[in-house]
Formats: C-alpha cells, sequence, structure tokens
C-alpha cells in the first residue's frame, strides 16, 4: 500500500489552509478595517496617564485572511486593540492586545482568547508574550509581525477553527462623546451579541500593585 496519498493528501490541506490564514496582503484589493477608537477615563488613580484608550476592529472575510489581518492590523493600531474575529464551536473568538503594566515601556501583549457563548468562560491562547518582546527587543516592526503571524498558524494548526468562523453577530460600543470618551465607564468597552441567543461583554480589569497599574481585558455573560 502505498503511503504518497495519505502524505499529499496532508499537504494539500497545509496548503489549503496557509492560503486561508496567510495569503495576499491586508490592504490587496480589501477594504481598509474600519477602526473606533474607544478612551475611557483611566480607572487606576495611581496612573499619570488621564485616559486609556483601546482600538476596536471587526474582521469579515472579505478583509483578506485572519491571521495575516490581524499581524498588519495589530502592527499598525497596537498595542491596546480588540479584534472581533466571530463565533465558532460554541465560543466568541477575539484578539485582545494590552499593555499589562505601566510600569514598562515594551510589554505588550496579545492574546487570541474564545469566550463560551454558554457560561462566559475564557480560553487564552497567547500570541505575544512578555518573552517574546523581551526576545525582540532591539529588532524591527517586521519581526514582531513574523513572530505574531507564525503563531497564529500554530494555533490555526490546533485549537483555532480559524476557516469556521461565523459573522451572524452585532457589536457595539458605550455611548462616547464626539471626542471618543466614553461618558460613564459601566465596566465594558465592547458589546456583542446575537439576538435572544448569546450576548457578552468585554471590558477592562484594573488593579494597583504597589505604585503602579496593571490592566487587563474581562469578560462578562448576558442574559439573552
Amino acid at each position: 500500500m502505498s503511503l504518497s496519498m495519505p502524505l499529499r493528501a496532508a499537504s494539500s490541506l497545509a496548503l489549503t489552509l496557509s492560503a486561508l490564514l496567510f495569503a495576499g496582503a491586508t490592504g490587496a484589493g480589501s477594504p481598509a478595517p474600519k477602526v473606533e477608537r474607544v478612551d475611557i477615563d483611566n480607572q487606576c488613580r495611581m496612573s499619570v496617564i488621564p485616559v486609556w484608550s483601546v482600538e476596536v476592529i471587526r474582521w469579515t472575510p472579505d478583509r483578506g485572511p485572519p491571521a495575516r489581518f490581524v499581524a498588519d492590523t495589530y502592527l499598525a493600531e497596537g498595542p491596546d486593540v480588540f479584534i472581533a474575529l466571530g463565533v465558532a464551536q460554541g465560543a466568541f473568538w477575539a484578539i485582545e492586545g494590552v499593555t499589562p503594566s505601566d510600569a514598562c515601556d515594551d510589554c505588550a501583549r496579545v492574546d487570541l482568547v474564545a469566550t463560551s457563548l454558554v457560561d462566559g468562560k475564557r480560553r487564552v491562547f497567547h500570541v505575544l508574550t512578555g518573552k517574546d518582546r523581551d526576545a525582540l527587543v532591539g529588532g524591527a516592526q517586521a519581526d514582531v509581525h513574523a513572530r505574531v503571524l507564525g503563531r497564529l498558524f500554530q494555533l490555526a494548526n490546533g485549537p483555532w477553527p480559524a476557516a469556521e468562523l461565523k459573522h451572524d453577530y452585532s457589536l457595539r460600543l458605550p455611548e462616547r462623546s464626539p471626542e471618543g470618551l466614553v461618558k460613564q465607564y459601566q465596566g465594558w468597552l465592547v458589546e456583542v451579541k446575537k439576538a435572544k441567543q448569546w450576548g457578552l461583554r468585554f471590558g477592562l480589569k484594573v488593579e494597583t500593585v504597589a505604585c503602579w497599574c496593571t490592566y487587563a481585558w474581562e469578560t462578562k455573560k448576558l442574559s439573552p
């Protein structure tokens, strides 16, 4: 029995996946992503930074392959970003970028997060970590891009069902002033919802450690 057929099939699958996730550039024949900035009064009283900002972007298939879109968009809009990717396998998938502490200049991290539509529990897959940042110190932005792209490819060959993402949901931001500042922060920055089925809100968790402020994304499940 020949082993060439299964090997050919596996190779074909890998090429198909690679094309789905990486082929082309975000800007090549694709509409520019709509980027919305959301500002809130800094929730940490220890911080000298009065406003915390996040860029919110929604990925859809017409904007090019998801992994390359994420890498390109993070480089352009990061470090504090929320990229809504869609729904697959009972979870909402998103990219969460955050600078976790104001005690460091270049410690921003990126996670791929799957949030259960049933109970709101989060599964976090690291895309760019503090150790990655340390290893890339002094490198070019292209090195960060390559690291993000490579890690997403690994995840797409494992837990991330990138080819199954669906987009039948609404995305809403809190009410803001004309300058983009949230009028009264209620603990959430992004709401994703499918009417009468499920809803999730993503917000900022702020804590004080010694004389520093720490920041992290968190999720709250809404009643249908």
